[in-house]
């Protein structure tokens, strides 16, 4: 199994996406085109281009916006959308008018757009392996679809310690029988598993968890769109992977935009805190 994607030579990635992709392979995507040294919303155009392509007709930037989330699993804040559309036109791919974008097929079809074969192939591989894990060693029957959602839920909640992990020391895991666990329970489990006897596999999560990092930072605003600032009383409470990355433990790439976020909130009057487990849990993965 390899989590290295196809590219063309360059560094950007090639071939279409065919069909609709999990959305921890567009974040495998993601990532990856950040590693090919895209500028951080550049990551997006390639995505947004295969949607206008796809389409072939004007639409709306909520249009694009369903398509996004139906195509790749991902939503994009409209604001935000609307700046990766404008770079888009820059570099040819549309026109707009009345509100629409008007895609142009002939330089569409031009472009190089997401590949996620490697990834889809990748994903597949840690799904199928979920499925075996689950019935080896705790009895469990676990559909393809539930075990990527478990995945998903996984990364989300706990993914920051998954890129910290990958940087540390191997792995020994050796989980005890539980008597009907639920199936986050296994996903946990399944984890650890995979960082002491799959590197390949678990470097695809890794990258998934980055890419999911990236990702999230299409919600933070712009300085000049904040309209107004909080209230003395205003509490912003902020998690571990947020933390994590704040901190700098998960490179300076990830540590820049959670710094900028830091500095709108304080500049806006927010105050920032974390809950006590949310300490405990940072020093444990510190």
């Amino acid at each position: 199994m390899t989590s290295t994607p196809a590219t063309d030579g360059t560094g950007a990635l090639k071939s279409p996406v065919t069909l609709s992709a999990p959305k921890l392979v567009t974040l495998a995507i993601l990532k990856a085109n950040w590693n090919a040294g895209r500028s951080y919303l550049d990551n997006f155009v390639p995505f947004v281009a295969e949607c206008l392509r796809v389409g072939g007709a004007p639409v709306t930037t909520k249009q694009v916006q369903d398509a996004m989330r139906k195509r790749y699993g991902i939503r994009i804040p409209q604001h935000t959308l609307e700046t990766v559309l404008k770079r888009a036109r820059h570099q040819g791919l549309a026109t707009k008018s009345d509100d629409l974008h008007h895609p142009d097929l002939e330089a569409l079809a031009a472009t190089v757009t997401p590949s996620s074969n490697d990834f889809l192939r990748c994903h597949a591989a840690v799904v199928d392996q979920l499925k075996s894990f689950a019935a080896e060693r705790y009895r469990r029957t676990v559909s393809d679809g539930d075990a990527t959602t478990a995945l998903e839920s996984y990364v989300s909640e706990y993914g920051a310690p998954i890129v910290v992990q990958r940087a540390a020391a191997n792995v020994e895991f050796d989980p005890a029988v539980v008597a009907d666990p639920d199936l986050a329970f296994v996903v946990h489990a399944f984890v650890e598993h995979l960082a002491g006897s799959d590197p390949a596999g678990f470097d695809y999560l890794a990258t998934v968890v980055e890419g999911s990092m990236l990702a999230s930072v299409v919600y933070l605003p712009e300085a000049g769109t904040v309209q107004r600032k909080f209230t003395s009383m205003t509490t912003v409470y902020l998690d571990t992977p947020f933390l994590l990355r704040a901190l700098g433990h998960l490179g300076p790439e990830l540590a820049a935009p959670a710094e900028e976020l830091v500095q709108l909130l304080r500049d806006n009057g927010a105050r920032l805190a974390c809950f006590d487990k949310t300490l405990s849990e940072l020093r444990g993965v510190i």
